[in-house]
């Protein structure tokens, strides 16, 4: 599996280190403006006052002064509707002529926020995602809704989203507007010795209360997801990097994780964003090599 580990966010620069400014083609509420998608909390989300067409997405670009370096971007924590479109462009002149990496299929055809899942034992004849692949709309929002784009390493110095489709509301009924939580773009380290039997589970913190006679009730709590990267073997270079990003991350600040970049519907389920919690553990094991175990939990604010 090879899994893709970021701590690196372009998007969130400030001050004279390559400051991004963010621009659309629709407008956004003056309460919830398109700024919000710079920083966090997650909560206060930059929120289209249309959602998009095929014929007019809304397009959200993102631009620095000077190039960066692009191996991933991101739309985190959205409301798009797993059947919806989307397409990232990036481009290495402020003019966009001079494109870099875009998403879209060979044919031209953009590709939907989750693509269809193409396990055939996922598949249930007579549900609804039966023909298309999809999750079950019960199933899709369990999860946080993310736009995860992983392309070549390249330099760019715009990246263009264009967004198109139907979104959905907390209830599940259709909204009439996007709302998304944080942009990101930059680079980061793929992982090609993600152990497979990684600790990814879900932690309920539900509080169970008896009283004599064998009476029972649950105080519902926040779940919180957790995935631990276990890698065995780790080179040098990529030891190296991740003891870089510990000192940059630390427990403060937000990592993105994806656990197969070949697998939309594993990166849906287990990866996202995340904080590291504890210690950045390392274990060598001969000169070259060395042994690494990094705690995640799911970002929540």
């Amino acid at each position: 599996m090879a899994g893709f580990f970021t701590d690196i966010n372009e998007v969130a620069n400030e001050g004279d280190q390559n400051p991004c400014e963010v621009t659309s083609n629709a407008a956004f509420a003056g309460t919830a403006p398109l700024t919000s998608l710079l920083t966090t909390p997650l909560e206060d989300r930059a929120v289209s006052t249309r959602l998009g067409a095929v014929d007019n997405p809304v397009v959200i670009e993102f631009e620095w002064e000077y190039l960066i370096d692009l191996a991933y971007a991101g739309l985190l924590h959205v409301n798009l509707w797993q059947e919806s479109f989307c397409r990232m462009e990036a481009f290495a002149d402020a003019g966009r002529t001079e494109k870099v990496a875009d998403t879209r299929y060979p044919n031209g055809r953009d590709r939907r926020v989750i693509p269809g899942l193409y396990d055939p034992r996922t598949l249930q004849p007579g549900l609804p995602n039966w023909l298309r692949g999809g999750l079950r709309n019960k199933d899709f929002r369990l999860y946080t809704t993310n736009i995860h784009a992983n392309v070549s390493l390249c330099r760019a110095r715009v990246v263009r989203w264009s967004l198109w489709g139907g979104a959905y509301q907390p209830d599940g009924t259709d909204d009439t507007v996007y709302r998304v939580g944080l942009g990101w773009a930059g680079d980061g380290l793929t992982i090609t010795r993600h152990a497979p039997g990684s600790g990814d589970g879900v932690k309920t913190n539900t509080e169970l209360t008896e009283t004599p006679g064998g009476g029972t009730w649950a105080e519902p709590g926040i779940r919180k997801r957790t995935a631990t990267i276990d890698l065995a073997q780790v080179n040098e270079g990529v030891r190296d990097k991740l003891f870089d990003a510990a000192h940059r991350a630390g427990n403060e600040k937000p990592i993105v994780w994806l656990p197969d970049v070949t697998s939309p519907e594993k990166c849906f389920r287990y990866g996202g964003l995340f904080r590291r919690v504890g210690d950045h553990a390392h274990k060598y094991i001969p000169p070259q090599f060395a042994s690494t175990t990094i705690d995640l939990v799911e970002w929540r604010e």
